[in-house]
């Protein structure tokens, strides 16, 4: 009987050290995928991105980053609803990840969803102030609403954290709004500097107005 019970002893240790060597290599390979997914997605080969992330995401469910990449992927392509489900499935474990609810709050704005993008947003910089994906998107939700005074505010506190030329011709745009000429010139020539087009980039009159009234009812 003790001899049994010592080669079930043996028989369960190597069972335990099997599965641990597989979910270690399965761990290894899908990490190895979302590397591999991320490199494509950088350099916008979003096909090859996808695969690769999928595959990420079938070698271990729980890889957050590779759904975090493939949120971030599927919001690159305009597939905004694809990516709310990504950044969703990621908040689920990840409630406080501010970057992530800075995406989920831009994906929410992009489809139409102005007030969610707004409380989204919010909670984002509720948790990172220096957010700047989280401020240029709220700006932009504020420029949406005619409010252009509150949206100068706010990209120039991002300027602040980063210079992006995104946010000086945005920037520019408020103040042209705000008839500061001026300064919208200074603004323009600053995106222009960093290598920005600066081509008619305001949202369409049809989304400012829809963006008004929903701010209105909130």
């Amino acid at each position: 009987m003790k001899n049994i019970l010592k080669n079930h002893k043996y028989i369960l240790i190597f069972c335990f050290v099997f599965l641990a060597a597989c979910t270690t290599n399965t761990q290894f390979k899908s990490r190895d995928y979302n590397a591999k997914g991320e490199m494509y997605l950088k350099t916008e080969k979003y096909a090859k991105a996808e695969k690769y992330l999928n595959k990420a995401i079938e070698a271990n469910p729980y890889n957050l980053d590779a759904y975090k990449n493939r949120g971030t992927l599927y919001y690159a392509r305009g597939d905004y609803e694809k990516a709310l489900s990504d950044f969703d499935h990621v908040l689920s474990y990840e409630k406080h990840n501010a970057n992530v609810l800075a995406a989920k709050g831009a994906a929410l704005a992009n489809m139409g969803k102005y007030t969610d993008a707004y409380n989204t947003l919010y909670t984002s910089l509720k948790l990172n102030p220096s957010n700047v994906a989280a401020l240029n998107s709220m700006a932009g939700l504020l420029f949406m609403a005619n409010d252009f005074e509150k949206a100068k505010q706010i990209y120039t506190v991002s300027l602040e954290y980063n210079t992006t030329p995104e946010a000086y011709l945005m920037r520019a745009k408020c103040y042209e709004q705000l008839g500061q000429t001026a300064e919208a010139e200074h603004d323009y020539a600053l995106a222009k500097l960093l290598k920005l087009g600066v081509g008619n980039t305001a949202p369409e009159e049809k989304d400012i107005a829809s963006s008004k009234n929903n701010t209105e009812n909130k």
